[in-house]
């Protein structure tokens, strides 16, 4: 079976290491998947992002030996533009690295003036393809107009239509114009059983159509790592001390609810009067950031126990979650929820909201509580602080729950979506979401996982916490001016 996979998000990660979010790390192990597949033949294309697209095809070894489905003379159009960028840099003895990177900007704004004036470059060997895959942007032109491939998007999540206000541009007119954009003819790849539901919800499409097909980590970026000298160098580097911390991985917006994490962290500190905890925030700037440290700065003396690392390189993510209590992660929305996958394949305790799909992901290996309940978040980090055998017990779980999902069993599943609509057979993927979820193999009597105790409510009262499963749906949030 010959499948067209568009690798334009892997250009945008390319040209721009912070581009290399969760929707990348999707991509980029699919493609993998894919090229292992004994039923794939795999080319790949990428409209957009076109020169950092060829880029990381070329740099990859995974991907490389599979042709790149545009005309030659495209390619090397790219090649040409490149190396002119360097000779000009060569040309200037003693040239500084800054100056260099200026020139290969200018290059690279040459070739997309080159591809604005001569449109995109036609995919070819559409004729001879089985399927085009677009998992992430909306499906071209060409592709829809030719009437021998099956067309495949995958869809991640909802949130610039559920929750504009968490955006700063035009994220909601662009989502709905790619979902407006999805006709009969074409099939769906949900990450979640919760994005299936909201896509169905706000779009008129056969859900026969809409296959879940769950994500995985990178079991090569993500593992225990409880080597003390690594987990030492990688805590210098991000200037985090050598004590305690609770760990929370994500761009830095609006729909991380990071805000609500750090007003738990302050009382907790506070009121428990706890001496050497930490929190690390890590991830790179996103959008509408500015009340994420307004909230620290508001902590007075507390906060230079909050630590913001910025970027995290890829080699330092595995003993920067290993090094950590337990993960954190109070987001509002998520499609899938890849950071406490990634946290729970790494063997750490997860602490999460009970939102969207995050139930499926974390099963019940971990703590779940909806996103703006104060009393239970401070309750959850000051057990997972004090009760090591608490986190013993999460990590076990947690590991065990990690092993639910993997690439290759995601491929397997997109390669099944495939055959559905090359051979008309029946779908078989309807229990993938359950499945994913691990529910059969994680017995439902080893739940340590309601909160244990009882914290002080901001009365002054004393009241017991317990985790709220399976919530579904994302909750009533009022439009704030910080959002």
């Amino acid at each position: 079976m010959k499948v067209i996979y568009d690798i334009s998000v892997l250009g945008a990660g390319k040209l721009d290491e912070r581009a290399r979010t969760g929707v990348y790390r999707a991509v980029e192990g699919l493609a993998h998947g894919l090229m292992s597949h004994d039923d794939c033949e795999v080319m790949f294309v990428g409209p957009e992002f076109f020169e950092g697209s060829v880029e990381y095809w070329r740099s990859s070894p995974m991907l490389r030996d599979a042709p790149y489905a545009y005309p030659p003379y495209r390619l090397h159009l790219v090649d040409f533009i490149n190396n002119l960028g360097y000779r000009i840099a060569d040309m200037q003895p003693g040239v500084h690295q800054f100056s260099l990177w200026k020139v290969r900007g200018m290059a690279r704004r040459l070739e997309r003036l080159i591809h604005f004036v001569a449109g995109p470059a036609p995919i070819t060997h559409l004729d001879k393809a089985d399927v085009y895959h677009s998992p992430h942007w909306a499906i071209p032109e060409q592709v829809r107009r030719s009437k021998r491939v099956q067309r495949f998007l995958t869809v991640y999540d909802l949130t610039p239509i559920l929750f504009p206000h968490f955006f700063a541009y035009s994220e909601e007119k662009v989502m709905r114009e790619t979902i407006a954009q999805i006709g009969p003819d074409d099939w769906v790849f949900a990450v979640s059983e919760s994005t299936k539901r909201d896509l169905c919800n706000h779009a008129p499409i056969d859900p026969e159509r809409v296959f879940v097909i769950p994500l995985s980590a990178d079991r090569e970026r993500f593992y225990p790592c409880p080597d003390p000298e690594r987990q030492r160098a990688v805590r210098a580097q991000y200037g985090v001390p050598e004590a305690p911390y609770l760990l929370s991985l994500c761009t830095l917006q609006p729909r991380k609810n990071l805000e609500h994490l750090i007003r738990c962290f302050n009382r907790l500190v506070r009121e428990e009067k706890l001496a050497d905890l930490h929190l690390v925030l890590a991830g790179a700037k996103g959008w509408k950031e500015g009340p994420i440290f307004d909230a620290i700065q508001e902590l007075g003396p507390l906060k230079e126990r909050v630590v913001v690392t910025g970027f995290v390189a890829d080699e330092d993510l595995a003993p920067l979650y290993s090094g950590a209590l337990a993960f954190a992660y109070p987001s509002f929305y998520e499609g899938f929820g890849l950071p406490p996958l990634e946290a729970m394949q790494c063997g750490i305790p997860v602490l999460s909201s009970n939102t969207s799909s995050l139930p499926e992901v974390i099963g019940d290996a971990g703590i779940l509580l909806a996103p703006t309940d104060l009393d239970g978040w401070c309750q959850a980090m000051r057990d997972l602080y004090a009760d090591s055998a608490l986190r013993a017990a999460l990590r076990e779980k947690a590991l065990a729950q990690s092993v639910q999902f993997s690439w290759e069993r995601c491929a397997m599943l997109t390669v099944e979506g495939y055959q559905t609509a090359v051979t008309g057979s029946k779908p078989s993927l309807a229990t993938a979401g359950e499945a994913a979820r691990g529910e059969s193999a994680i017995p439902r009597d080893r739940r340590p996982l309601g909160v244990s105790a009882a914290f002080r409510s901001s009365d002054g009262t004393r009241r017991m916490e317990r985790s709220t499963r399976g919530q579904s749906s994302p909750p009533d949030i009022r439009r704030g001016p910080h959002m």
